[in-house]
């Protein structure tokens, strides 16, 4: 019989976010040795607690509130873990797993306390460095001294935990995102004319949009190209953005295809020449290795988490952060060189090939819970 492990989370697919993406991957690569039950926490409110689905063999429970009760936050969160805490009565869960811990994290480690279960905390993507700031840090801290096994998606973010908890250098992880390896890049020597420069995600200020914008106006004074942003605008900050790019005068250059199925994503790399990364911090962005393993030449930030994945001058061309003249002037050689470009694209997905493909970071996740388990 397998064991029943419990996954928690406040983000998976279809909603977007590459932590969805990525807890998705960890639960189907899990399935094959466990029986794999993914709880998300949902926010919006529903007339029952629980909807339960299978996703290949997967099976996820969603978790909403049932009651809209302003200024409640306290009260709601306590009803929650207690239909949390009669769901892991019934299923007698071996290990609890939490993805994004400011919002699973002291659920998932009161569960796995109260039963004498072992807790893994994987702190991916922003939420980490956001929670250093704010009114989370107690409950990552608590999180970081409870956990059996901590996992972070890049050396920085293990560095910082070990400032704050001592003890996560024996009990820490840095596992990479693995990414599918697609066929190679149709093109393999020239640019479109005019040649497109693009970036898939949800766009927003720490993507680095503002460099975005700032470095392609400063590049579009000598070159045509166009913008191609394969994703949305975030919300709050949609009209801001819209006006920066009219103001620019690049908006007539630049398509904005709205949300997008992952599955589309790659369609839409297919049609990019150059592909745009301009974040100010970052976990292990899927997006990135999702154009590093299409080939596609990557022109990102100096960054530690982009420094863990790929070298300035052989599988990329890096720019400093937050500073569009460098952003211009690196675009710039990209795009007068379309054959060196496409070699650093070659270099980038033979690195895909070598450290972060789907079984090696599925191979990881299974030991470690073999580990823990047995």
């Amino acid at each position: 019989m397998r064991p029943p492990v419990c996954l928690m989370t406040d983000e998976y697919p279809p909603t977007t976010g590459g932590v969805g993406q990525s807890v998705a991957r960890i639960a189907r690569a899990l399935a094959g040795e466990y029986t794999v039950t993914v709880v998300v926490v949902e926010r919006e409110v529903r007339a029952r607690p629980f909807e339960a689905a299978d996703d290949g063999g997967v099976e996820v429970i969603r978790c909403y509130p049932t009651e809209d009760l302003p200024d409640q936050r306290s009260a709601r969160d306590t009803e929650r873990y207690q239909r949390l805490a009669r769901l892991a009565r019934r299923r007698g869960f071996a290990a609890y797993h939490s993805f994004f811990p400011m919002a699973t994290g002291m659920e998932a480690g009161l569960l796995a306390g109260t039963r004498r279960r072992p807790l893994i905390a994987s702190f991916r993507g922003n939420d980490f460095h956001h929670s250093l700031f704010s009114r989370h840090l107690l409950t990552v801290r608590w999180v970081l001294e409870r956990a059996d096994v901590v996992t972070f998606v890049n050396r920085e973010m293990a560095e910082l935990a070990g400032v704050l908890d001592s003890r996560v250098q024996s009990r820490g992880r840095v596992i990479f995102n693995g990414v599918a390896i697609p066929e190679a890049h149709a093109r393999t020597g020239v640019f479109a004319t005019p040649p497109v420069i693009g970036t898939t995600g949800a766009f927003r200020a720490k993507k680095g949009i503002r460099t975005l914008v700032e470095g392609c106006t400063a590049l579009a004074a000598g070159i045509d190209f166009r913008l191609l942003l394969a994703g949305d605008l975030a919300p709050p900050e949609r009209d801001h953005w819209r006006a920066c790019l009219a103001s620019s005068g690049l908006l007539d250059r630049t398509e904005i295809t709205g949300f997008l199925p992952h599955s589309e994503v790659a369609g839409c790399l297919r049609r990019m020449d150059v592909f745009a990364y301009p974040s100010l911090y970052d976990g292990c962005p899927n997006s990135v290795l999702e154009a590093a393993a299409a080939g596609l030449p990557i022109l990102c930030s100096r960054i530690p988490a982009l420094e863990d994945l790929l070298e300035d001058g052989v599988s990329c061309r890096m720019h400093e952060p937050e500073d569009p003249n460098d952003f211009a002037g690196q675009a710039r050689a990209l795009l007068a060189d379309p054959a060196a470009a496409r070699r650093l694209g070659a270099a980038a997905r033979l690195e895909c090939e070598r450290r972060f493909t789907l079984e090696q970071e599925a191979a990881t996740w299974r030991r470690i819970y073999r580990d823990l388990l047995h």
